[in-house]
């Protein structure tokens, strides 16, 4: 008991000091930030699952900013891990919330697959040439990346013909080669610029392709016939364009009124990948068969409208199922997306998926190597 009149020390901890009326605004200002954040990253997650079709097209474009909204809030959550903790709290919520398409933009496959014992294994490359030649008078890039990467099946779109009047002599060479190397040949679709150079045999699909189901699209779809006697029913998609070559984004942003019209084009492109889609549905039931690849240009990202409706009929997009990482196979305009794919159904088991460097279209190829597996 302490002696009488002695003053009592004060052993509580000093108060922290309170928070000047510009700290409180600046902190509630940067919460309704993360909120708009989090909001915007779970409505261009999750917006595929509606169809442009029966509700807003809007609906169809807002996939399209989900990589923007998600580097967005992962550069709010490392500012507010330093100043301020319940906004980091809710911006790492919205993750957790939106997990599914953040893994699928951003998977974390480290080990690639192995193929299971005795399974048939083949690679198929996916390729926009950009309105290009296979073997061009003086670039023989092209075909000279095509017979290096040696994909048993290549998959090209907006592809010209391998015959040109007066080829050099190098460029006959390649011709010649990839000839050699490809013995199965075929042009297709609704302008004859979906082709096919496959190592086994190729049986044509001929689908009544017509502008008022493909309007800015276009597909032509093959059975390959593998070695083992299996056949892949391969479709080889171009889907609905966004057609802003004409309309640069800088424009966009400087003036109003070119702003207006890059949305609508989203919108209409939007609109018309979803009819698309829902025909290619429809020859999937008539002509696919139970193992199927869809490959091609999709004009659009992971989980957008086209992707999650494949998947209602049983495919699965190989990059979400082994990548790791962002990809983007769209290389002009500062438009970085990942907007070509390789989906799968069936036996098929995706073992490995890289990408190409070659800069000869806006777009990088992609190859797939695939285990089939005894049914």
């Amino acid at each position: 008991m302490s002696p009488r009149g002695q003053r009592k020390t004060d052993t509580s901890l000093p108060k922290a000091p309170k928070r000047s009326l510009l700290q409180r605004f600046l902190r509630g200002f940067a919460l309704i930030i993360d909120l708009v954040a989090v909001a915007a990253l779970l409505v261009s997650g999750y917006a595929g699952c509606v169809s442009p079709l029966s509700h807003s097209s809007w609906w169809g474009a807002f996939p399209l900013a989900f990589p923007i909204c998600f580097w967005v809030v992962i550069v709010l959550l490392l500012m507010q891990l330093l100043w301020h903790r319940r906004g980091a709290l809710l911006l790492a919520l919205g993750l957790v919330a939106c997990g599914g398409p953040v893994l699928t933009y951003f998977p974390l496959h480290i080990l690639s697959p192995e193929a299971p014992e005795g399974a048939e294994r083949f690679s198929l490359m996916t390729y926009n040439t950009y309105s290009r030649a296979l073997v061009k008078n003086k670039d023989t890039g092209l075909a000279e990346f095509i017979l290096k990467e040696n994909a048993d099946i290549v998959c090209t779109q907006e592809a010209f013909r391998l015959a040109q009047p007066r080829r050099s002599a190098e460029a006959q060479r390649c011709a010649d080669s990839l000839k050699a190397r490809y013995p199965h040949i075929v042009f297709g679709g609704r302008t004859g610029t979906q082709a096919i150079l496959s190592k086994y045999p190729v049986e044509n699909i001929h689908l009544d392709v017509k502008v008022r189901n493909f309007p800015s699209g276009d597909v032509a779809a093959y059975r390959v016939t593998l070695p083992s006697g299996r056949k892949i029913a391969v479709f080889n998609v171009h889907l609905y364009s966004f057609g802003l070559s004409n309309t640069p984004l800088r424009e966009a942003a400087e003036n109003v009124r070119e702003g207006r019209i890059v949305f609508n084009k989203l919108r209409t492109a939007a609109e018309g990948r979803a009819r698309e889609v829902n025909k290619l549905i429809q020859w999937l039931r008539l002509y696919g068969g139970p193992d199927v690849i869809i490959c091609g240009d999709f004009n659009d990202v992971q989980g957008c409208h086209a992707i999650r409706t494949f998947a209602d009929v049983g495919f699965r997009s190989v990059y979400p199922e082994i990548g790791f990482g962002p990809i983007n196979t769209y290389n002009a305009r500062y438009l970085y997306f990942c907007i070509d794919h390789v989906l799968y159904r069936g036996d098929l088991e995706p073992l490995s998926i890289r990408k190409g460097r070659l800069k000869n279209s806006d777009h990088y190829p992609l190859t797939v190597d695939f285990a089939l597996n005894e049914r």
